[in-house]
């Protein structure tokens, strides 16, 4: 939680200064967008000045979407498979945010997405690198069409969040974040040399071998699992143990929970943006219902 824009929010937020005030976390933890209505609950005949939502990446089969087209590996020979099945992925990730029905379950959203890739070219950098780290298990490279429409499904997510919301909530603002990550995304024309840049502070987001701040181990048994399958367990099971359990690749292994639930989500650097582009937008709305004109 600690370094989360939430938690570096409740530090910004002058409603709270000096109460010990934390918020309640429950990020990452598997929620669908239908599981709001169950957070919204606990609300009830509590007082809170602020509340942040970001949430539907599990609806629209982000997890898998990673899986099999940024980390998938093989034993055995056999590219053309697992290319199909990267782009099966992404056209049911695709048709699942069109979906009209989906976008029913929930009621409101705060802050948008980002995109993970630098604007992508054909036979840039990343089109020959591989984001699994032992290459000999390797299979798809992070070709710029893979990029592409990894790019274009969070941009229709988010016009998806604004056209279904916006209007129907006068309360709801939306924080558009994108743009804070210009110039700090995988695959970067100035970080040719290292395109992934697990370990850059200016590249945004987490790969798989990222060495992590925390220090404590995540739980996964202090969450509620989703009601579908976690991709990131299946994927995780069939991992050889030499692979698994490679400390030369990262401290924990890429077989450890948290290193594989961080990845591809932001770094502390993002979330101290965010915190503050989200901060500004209260303190904008505060002084434009507060403050004499």
């Amino acid at each position: 939680m600690d370094g989360s824009y939430p938690w570096l929010l409740s530090k910004l937020n002058p409603f709270h200064i000096g109460q010990g005030y934390l918020p309640t976390f429950v990020s990452c933890s598997g929620n669908l967008l239908e599981d709001i209505d169950s957070q919204i609950e606990r609300l009830v005949r509590k007082k809170f000045d602020i509340i942040t939502l970001s949430i539907s990446g599990n609806d629209f089969k982000f997890g898998q979407v990673v899986v099999d087209c940024v980390y998938p590996y093989r034993f055995l020979p056999g590219y053309d498979r697992f290319e199909r099945a990267c782009n099966s992925t992404l056209t049911e990730a695709e048709t699942a945010i069109k979906n009209p029905a989906k976008w029913k379950e929930f009621r409101n959203a705060i802050k948008r997405y980002a995109k993970f890739f630098a604007p992508p070219r054909e036979n840039d950098a990343c089109d020959d690198i591989y984001f699994f780290p032992r290459r000999i298990f390797a299979v798809l490279p992070m070709k710029y069409s893979t990029r592409s429409r990894m790019n274009d499904l969070v941009d229709l997510v988010n016009s998806q969040i604004e056209t279904h919301i916006a209007g129907s909530v006068e309360s709801v603002t939306f924080v558009d974040i994108d743009d804070h990550f210009t110039g700090r995304r995988f695959c970067e024309p100035e970080n040719e040399d290292d395109p992934i840049g697990a370990d850059n502070p200016n590249v945004w987001f987490n790969d798989l071998t990222t060495t992590l701040e925390e220090d404590a181990s995540w739980n996964p048994g202090s969450v509620r699992p989703s009601p579908e399958e976690d991709p990131w367990a299946a994927w995780a099971l069939g991992l050889p143990e030499s692979v698994q359990n490679d400390t030369d690749l990262v401290p924990r292994g890429i077989g450890d929970n948290l290193q594989r639930a961080s990845s591809f989500h932001p770094k502390t650097a993002a979330h101290i943006a965010t915190a503050i582009k989200v901060a500004n937008m209260i303190f904008i709305d505060f002084a434009g219902h507060h403050l004499p004109e």
